[in-house]
């Protein structure tokens, strides 16, 4: 891609930027309130966001209506039957010599989220305690298919749902194959002072586990793309992951001398052991579909010593 074989050293690129190409835009609207009483705050934050003009970057001279569907995967999940058609271009005279693409605006296509979160605050006893609840709900919508859909393939990559789920997929080295898109999120931190100078704390973090978009690959024939990670699941968050709970403790003591402070602390990460599963094999001809690919870090203790001056 990017290269004419047919004039390999040409300077000039096969992919071309759209003349009225224009800056993505977001609107947003939130509301927030907060109220105190005795000693504990509590707060509610909702918003809503809307994404319009995304850019992307089909093939040049392509539309769905030049794609022909080549073939078909079917089989099972979880005693559920999928069987999904793929597509190819009809005829390849219409492809740009070193697959042109366009770099342009998405018409036809926006993304909507909706998030509400709640917070507490406040002190029990000698507890000071935070908590946060909240709840994401992140979709996108083709409200114009022929000018928002190129091939309609349906891939774990793009599932081309009609008001489906968006998922994140971080990039960059260790990041693995994360599929991200969790709801459902929660924590809490508490404070404790005990005699003799200690403290104890505690924080816990849960949230929805991430979802499994199970796909089966499929040898398309289209020279543009070749092999195509075809989505076999009803939805990308038709399953998903365990959800997750970690709870990490220290205890520390503070001392202070001389316009000095040395704080002597023990550390726990992940304190009940968990081994819930962030990643897992998601392509359904293998032997070893579900199996594990990385869990969490197990229990982990952790004694320092820290000096500020």
């Amino acid at each position: 891609a990017g290269i004419d074989p047919d004039d390999a050293a040409s300077t000039t690129s096969p992919h071309a930027v759209d003349p009225a190409l224009r800056s993505p835009r977001t609107h947003a609207f939130s509301a927030a309130t907060r109220h105190v009483r005795g000693g504990w705050t509590g707060g509610a934050h909702v918003s809503w966001r809307r994404l319009v003009r995304p850019l992307w970057r089909p093939l040049s001279n392509l539309g769905p209506g030049d794609y022909a569907i080549r073939g078909l995967v079917e089989g099972e999940i979880h005693g559920e039957p999928y069987r999904v058609g793929y597509y190819a271009p009809a005829s390849a005279s219409l492809i740009v010599p070193g697959n042109g693409r366009l770099l342009a605006n998405r018409a036809g296509y926006h993304q909507d989220a909706i998030t509400a979160e709640i917070t507490a605050a406040g002190r029990f006893k000698r507890a000071r305690i935070e908590a946060w609840a909240a709840f994401t709900d992140w979709r996108e919508y083709f409200t114009d298919r022929e000018r928002a859909v190129q091939d309609p393939t349906s891939t774990e990559s793009e599932p081309l749902r009609d008001g489906g789920p968006v998922a994140a997929r971080p990039g960059g080295l260790g990041r693995g194959d994360l599929v991200v898109n969790a709801r459902f999120t929660a924590g809490a931190t508490v404070r404790l002072a005990l005699p003799w100078r200690l403290e104890a704390i505690a924080v816990a973090h849960a949230r929805e586990g991430f979802p499994i978009p199970y796909f089966q690959v499929a040898d398309t024939g289209d020279p543009t793309g070749g092999g195509k990670a075809v989505l076999v699941a009803p939805r990308l968050d038709a399953f998903r992951l365990p959800a997750l709970l970690l709870v990490d403790a220290r205890l520390s003591r503070e001392t202070r001398a001389k316009g000095a402070s040395v704080t002597a602390y023990v550390d726990a990460f992940n304190l009940t052991n968990a081994a819930t599963t962030l990643q897992a094999a998601r392509d359904v001809e293998l032997t070893a579909i579900d199996r594990p690919r990385e869990i969490v870090r197990p229990r982990i203790f952790r004694a320092g010593v820290s000096v500020r001056f």
